[in-house]
């Protein structure tokens, strides 16, 4: 997917999100996911095994990021296990499920890059702040079309923060391939899944 498609994605979300008025406590598009809204770690979590000379600083900075974006990848999960239960009896449930899957084999990539370089994995989300939280009022208020909206705005902010941490100077040769090869190329493809989900409800409901 190009930038130019990107782009594409995010005014269409902010212009229906605008519309509908369904989000009014999300924070979008703020930058890498140390800018969450949850209380950031005071220091890098290391494994108390890791020895100084095994565990260089640029190590820690490698830990940083990966655990900024599992906790990202963790929230993605809850907020997807969440719209798997809210459209259950969907005839097309099965591709959330795969979605929530995909999500959950990235966070476990992380945990073992993380782990591999010495640090602790993280064990708390909060990376998509209060998407969890929209899709459950959305739902309710306005059902499935807006909801799959929020999941894309959970996407991209996803996509943003890939992007954000590739910048990272001290990013590891095998984390830098992590993100490209296995972790970012998911995201475009639940962008194009979730929109061809809304278009399909959205045709259904004109008939």
């Amino acid at each position: 997917m190009t930038e130019t498609i990107v782009k594409d994605f995010v005014l269409e979300a902010s212009e229906l999100i605008t519309k509908d008025a369904i989000i009014t406590d999300i924070a979008i598009w703020e930058g890498p996911c140390t800018t969450s809204s949850e209380k950031p770690d005071s220091q890098t979590t290391i494994n108390a095994d890791a020895s100084p000379e095994l565990f260089p600083p640029a190590g820690k900075a490698i830990i940083d990021v990966c655990n900024a974006l599992l906790r990202g990848e963790m929230a993605a999960i809850e907020t997807y296990t969440q719209a798997v239960a809210k459209f259950a009896d969907s005839a097309d449930n099965d591709s959330l499920v795969s979605i929530r899957d995909e999500h959950q084999q990235s966070a476990t990539a992380l945990r073992d890059l993380i782990s591999e370089s010495g640090g602790v994995p993280a064990i708390t989300s909060g990376v998509w702040g209060g998407f969890a939280h929209a899709l459950e009022g959305a739902a309710k208020l306005f059902g499935e079309n807006p909801a799959l909206l929020i999941l894309e705005q959970g996407e991209l902010r996803g996509i943003s923060d890939y992007e954000a941490a590739l910048t990272e100077s001290n990013l590891s040769s095998r984390a830098i391939q992590l993100i490209n090869q296995e972790l970012l190329p998911p995201l475009y493809d639940h962008l194009v899944e979730l929109k061809g989900r809304r278009e399909t409800l959205a045709d259904a409901s004109r008939q």
